[in-house]
């Protein structure tokens, strides 16, 4: 399951650079956590549960947060524009 972890996190991270969107992001995170599962030899079921509500929980409660923070508001993109 390592290898499967590592693969996830390498596409979620690349992925994320394409879209910005932080759902990927927050799967990448859930398989870093499912990962350090797996190096204290916890079983496969263990570690999909952690990834499923690590990754759950971080999309209702980091992503909005992060949306907020890095991408700019509407009125942001109005600034300096000629009409």
């Amino acid at each position: 399951m390592f290898y499967i972890w590592l693969a996830v996190i390498i596409v979620g991270v690349l992925a994320e650079f394409a879209t910005l969107n932080f759902v990927t992001l927050c799967f990448a995170a859930g398989a870093a956590l499912a990962l350090v599962a797996t190096l204290f030899l916890f079983p496969w079921w263990a570690q999909l549960i952690i990834f499923v509500l690590f990754s759950g929980s971080m999309l209702v409660l980091l992503r909005p947060a992060l949306r907020r923070a890095i991408l700019p508001r509407s009125e942001d993109r109005e600034i300096g524009k000629k009409y």
